[in-house]
């Protein structure tokens, strides 16, 4: 017992020293590791599967289908059939029935039905909608890949400023303190007054406010750049780039060079995706009314006996056959 005690501490001994583990990210490094685990971006990844399922499910719709069926029937009474008697004797009376028996005792069928569809114009319509649904939520991806790059660079942004106002505030409080320390000096030597000495402890506690605050922000920061990072609050994370040099990698000219197309932009081209799904939309409601076709082959072979034949060589009568046939009533309103 106290082997597994042990053993168990260990463990957890061991995932407490793992979770404790300090991770560093430079802003791409981040942005890389929010494509793989932001929240957002794993929703947007499912419905792109989800579109693709959706599509091999309505392409399926037009693939030919086939089935078979097996039926075994033993009577242990056959129906009877009335029959006029007239029928066998022409002097019996008109309201006498003659009862006859038909079938035979042991009936087995095996069929199969191949059914392929030659012409529905919404599932036309539908195959064109699921691949064009599919391309809108491939561009909704790449939409939300756009903007979790983009969120993460203002948090990680927001945590380098937050931990830049934190140190300046450190150099100020002990530059001040420092300051109150020479202050205090002079005042008991007798060469400033006790006012002077109030005000810069004054300003020394305002300080000091500021910079608890400060540090409260920088976590809050950091919180929110695991969030938008698809991280565990709990984990020690440490941003290695330098806010300066960020900055000076960005160059304005860079992007008023550019030439602006609004046919790249992913917004326009979401719409654009949305506007041809409208159009599928009412092209489909106007094929509803249009007919339906699709073609059926059918070959089943019967046994029928007043023995069980089935499996010893009994006699099979087979029937073939094939058609072409309306399978829904479009006008029809259930």
């Amino acid at each position: 017992m106290r082997l597994i005690i042990l053993v168990f501490s260990a463990v957890i001994l061991v995932n407490n020293l793992f979770a404790q583990t300090e991770q560093t990210f430079t802003l791409k490094q981040a942005q890389n590791y929010a494509l793989t685990n932001n929240y957002q971006r794993l929703n947007a990844e499912k419905d792109v599967l989800i579109a693709k399922k959706k599509v091999w499910e309505t392409t399926g719709i037009g693939l030919p289908r086939v089935e078979a069926e097996a039926q075994f029937q033993n009577f242990l009474e056959l129906p009877v059939s009335l029959i006029p008697a007239t029928a066998f004797n022409p002097m019996a009376p008109k309201d006498e029935f003659a009862e006859l028996k038909f079938g035979t005792d042991y009936n087995t069928t095996a069929k199969i039905t191949a059914t392929q569809l030659l012409f529905d114009g919404s599932y036309i319509v539908g195959l064109q909608a699921s691949r064009t649904y599919k391309s809108f939520a491939e561009k909704s991806l790449e939409k939300t890949e756009l903007m979790v790059r983009e969120d993460v660079a203002q948090a990680y942004y927001l945590c380098l400023i937050a931990d830049e106002n934190a140190k300046l505030l450190q150099d100020i409080v002990a530059n001040t303190e420092k300051l109150l320390a020479e202050t205090k000096k002079i005042y008991q030597e007798g060469f400033m007054e006790e006012q002077n000495v109030d005000q810069l402890q004054l300003t020394l506690n305002n300080i000091n406010n500021s910079l608890t605050e400060a540090k409260r922000q920088k976590e809050i920061a950091l919180n929110l750049l695991k969030f938008q990072m698809g991280m565990e609050l709990s984990a020690a994370i440490s941003l290695t780039d330098n806010i300066e040099i960020l900055l000076l990698s960005v160059n304005p000219e860079d992007a008023l060079s550019k030439e602006f197309k609004a046919e790249n932009h992913i917004e326009n081209q979401i719409i654009k995706v949305n506007e041809d799904l409208m159009k599928l939309n009412l092209r489909k409601e106007k094929f509803s009314f249009a007919p339906q076709i699709a073609a059926f082959f059918n070959h089943q072979q019967q046994n029928m006996s007043n023995k069980f034949e089935v499996f010893n060589g009994g006699t099979w009568y087979p029937s073939t056959l094939w058609g072409i046939k309306a399978p829904r009533n479009r006008w029809s309103k259930t």
